[in-house]
């Protein structure tokens, strides 16, 4: 039983450092995008399009997969494309 509280702690550290991690990711992600990286456009896009670190929101998603596919990003033009289907 003590193994397991112990894992139960690691875990929930564990977890607190991976939001951490993800929050960090989309801070830098919106300073590039903003700044017009067509990479980040498309990882900001797809952070808001499974919810990792922000609340799900299709019309922010669509706004960053336009934005990076209209400077080429193949990955947000698949996605963009994606989302209409």
């Amino acid at each position: 039983m003590v193994t397991d509280m112990h894992v139960y702690v690691l875990d929930g550290c564990i977890v607190a450092r991976v939001i951490n991690i993800i929050q960090q990711q989309v801070k830098w992600f919106r300073k590039a995008a903003e700044q017009g990286y067509a990479d980040a456009q498309y990882n900001l896009g797809h952070m808001y399009e499974n919810g990792w670190g922000v609340d799900r929101n299709n019309s922010t998603v669509v706004e960053w997969y336009r934005k990076g596919a209209e400077q080429g990003d193949a990955y947000a033009q698949f996605y963009l494309g994606h989302t209409y289907v």
